[in-house]
């Protein structure tokens, strides 16, 4: 299977792609079922990603940890399982568009001015899209664009104008708002791709804290058996953090691998 391992962490169906204008996609087989996680590959999934994240940043957190894999000898595992992969080289593209954002992006000749109010990043979700329509004096549309897999959303809100400018707009259930020159008929879409709350330090330090010991064992086997006495070996003895890190995402991988459906 094409980005063999990848896939397998990421553990989305691959009939389910948004295509690769979607911050950080790569190539999924179509073919890809999602396999049902055990409770115990289940809380090792979420600690990596989150209890519900957004595809955006499993994408993102896929990005670090696959660096990691690639550059050091931890990649002979990876390509073991299947050696064709379409992500490499490496690229910068998901954290320019960190830097780029909020993208604004009038609709149809739109001169007013829309005003983008952008909270702190969340665990779950980094990647917003929202086309906001100016219906009347009063109210507002906005339609969520950030799943293209999902019929969008649709929100009207009513706004009321000071000084030219509209009142605060909530962004659907985001944290996220927006402000805007209330020009009837005027259209935005609006993208705000943030970095995730949780670095890999983070999520390093959570890990050593919180996985009990029967996690521990659907990981790395109760028996010593490669390749996962290597995996853990890698996991409690590796000099750097971020490769003992890398042990527990092999073993993580190999485990969803060997799952049925």
């Amino acid at each position: 299977m094409i980005n063999h391992f990848r896939t397998l962490l990421l553990n989305r169906d691959g009939s389910d792609q948004p295509g690769f204008s979607y911050p950080g996609e790569e190539f999924v087989p179509t073919a890809y079922n999602a396999k049902t996680l055990t409770s115990q590959l289940k809380t090792v999934h979420q600690l990596l990603f989150g209890v519900n994240p957004d595809r955006a940043l499993i994408n993102w957190r896929l990005r670090e940890l696959m660096a990691i894999l690639h550059h050091t000898f931890m990649v002979e595992a990876v390509l073991d399982l299947d050696p064709r992969v379409t992500y490499l080289p490496f690229h910068s593209v998901l954290f320019d568009l960190v830097a780029a954002s909020p993208v604004v992006e009038p609709q149809g000749g739109t001169t007013a001015l829309l005003y983008p109010l952008i909270a702190a990043e969340t665990d779950e979700q980094i990647y917003y899209r929202w086309k906001i329509t100016v219906l009347n004096a009063t109210d507002v549309q906005v339609d969520v664009l950030s799943d293209p897999i999902l019929i969008p959303p649709t929100i009207v809100s009513n706004y009321t104008v000071s000084g030219g400018i509209s009142s605060i707009v909530p962004l659907g259930s985001s944290p996220h708002s927006v402000r805007f020159q209330p020009t009837v008929g005027a259209s935005w879409i609006l993208t705000v791709l943030q970095t995730p709350a949780q670095n890999l330090v983070d999520i390093y330090s959570s890990m050593k804290a919180g996985l009990l010991l029967d996690t521990r064992e659907a990981l790395f086997g109760v028996q010593s058996v490669e390749p996962y006495l290597s995996f853990k070996n890698i996991w409690e003895t590796a000099l750097h953090p971020s490769w003992q890190l890398g042990g527990l995402v092999l073993a993580l991988g190999y485990r969803i691998n060997e799952l049925v459906g």
